[in-house]
């Protein structure tokens, strides 16, 4: 969304630390945003990636049971990604699941603001609401917040992706990106 915008060096898919490290050597000064997806695998790695790429925002979607084998349990994977909260800087911005208790619980920790976003939780910042996606249509839903509502149109097949268009759109709005440029992105990609 944020290239639509302005120039941004990006990075995902290959989210663990030597890709990280590559993308920040191959930034150029004329993009004026880093966009990088920092996965973890065991413990202790996401520290020495959050000290690498110092995040002025940083996005938790959910905590799972991903990687159950290093984490043992949900406990361990937020203790691990919060990680990359606690690296944030007090003029930071942490975008996180409001309907994720540990979402919750980072935003009630940080020492940055915070937006939260949500479905079933009302005390959300940014509310998703009129999720629809049932086939052949494409996901579509509304976002809502105390000023606006924007209603999006995306090229996904299935609800579960409203999660993570979501808080790329609320990470676009709060860096002030255009609600027609957003939805224009969202659209297409």
């Amino acid at each position: 969304i944020i290239e639509g915008y302005a120039p941004i060096k990006s990075q995902y898919m290959h989210n663990t630390i030597k890709p990280l490290i590559k993308t920040i050597r191959q930034h150029r000064q004329e993009e004026l945003f880093v966009v990088a997806e920092l996965g973890v695998g065991g413990k202790g790695q996401m520290a020495p990636m959050a000290d690498i790429i110092k995040p002025d925002v940083a996005i938790l979607t959910m905590i799972g049971d991903e990687h159950y084998s290093s984490f043992r349990g949900r406990e361990g994977v937020f203790n691990e990604k919060n990680q990359l909260f606690k690296s944030l800087q007090s003029n930071g911005l942490a975008i996180l699941n409001g309907d994720d208790n540990y979402g919750l619980k980072i935003s009630k920790q940080t020492a940055c603001r915070n937006v939260t976003f949500g479905n079933n939780n009302p005390n959300t910042d940014y509310r998703v609401k009129d999720i629809s996606a049932s086939i052949p249509e494409l996901l579509s839903f509304t976002i809502k917040n105390k000023k606006f509502e924007i209603k999006l149109q995306t090229q996904f097949p299935g609800e579960q992706f409203w999660m993570p268009v979501t808080a790329a759109v609320v990470a676009a709005l709060e860096l002030r990106v255009p609600i027609e440029i957003i939805k224009e992105k969202v659209k297409t990609f």
